[in-house]
């Protein structure tokens, strides 16, 4: 229910948003299903991956408008994936994310800089947790004829935010680095 709630919040405000005023004039994108959410870390030596199989994006973005965009990027923590689903589990649990008291993570920016040809940067601020830490998310951003792509990948620190409680503050095992990957296929 209060995810629920959050949501309908979300998308009152960005409605609202989206419907005028300051963020009116770059492109509203829809996120198509088959788009990525995802990570990479070192794990007792190996990379291990998971993904983030629920998240809602509102993504307002123009190359030619950046001053007008937008992203809001909000992740369920419920629908975390990896291989083995006892590290499902424990990455739900009170030492990793504690979804019971946290259920999502999110990302919002509305600065965006040009770095290169297709390359962008959105800076934000990145909230896991009861931690929210500034963040510049480098991407890039292709169109064609189905609509354009949103790519990239940033690193983090998973202890910034508070993830790996207990013995897991320690990077014996899991490295303290996190790269997070994104692939979004967008649709008008």
């Amino acid at each position: 229910m209060r995810i629920q709630m959050k949501r309908f919040a979300l998308f009152t405000v960005v409605a609202l948003l989206a419907s005028g005023g300051a963020y009116g004039d770059a492109s509203l994108w829809t996120v198509e299903a088959d788009s990525y959410l995802g990570y990479e870390l070192l794990f007792a030596g190996n990379d291990v991956d998971g993904e983030f199989t629920g998240f809602d994006a509102h993504i307002q973005f123009g190359p030619d408008m950046l001053d007008t965009s937008l992203f809001l990027i909000i992740v369920d923590l419920q629908f975390i994936e990896t291989e083995d689903e006892e590290h499902s589990t424990a990455l739900r649990g009170p030492e990793f994310f504690e979804i019971d008291v946290f259920p999502e993570a999110r990302f919002e920016a509305v600065e965006f800089r040009h770095v290169a040809a297709n390359q962008y940067e959105a800076i934000g601020q990145l909230t896991i947790r009861d931690r929210t830490i500034p963040l510049s998310l480098p991407f890039t951003f292709d169109t064609n004829d189905a609509g354009a792509t949103l790519a990239g990948q940033v690193v983090i620190s998973r202890l910034e935010y508070g993830v790996g409680k207990g013995d897991w503050q320690f990077t014996d095992w899991m490295d303290e680095f996190v790269t997070v990957g994104y692939h979004l296929l967008l649709s008008q």
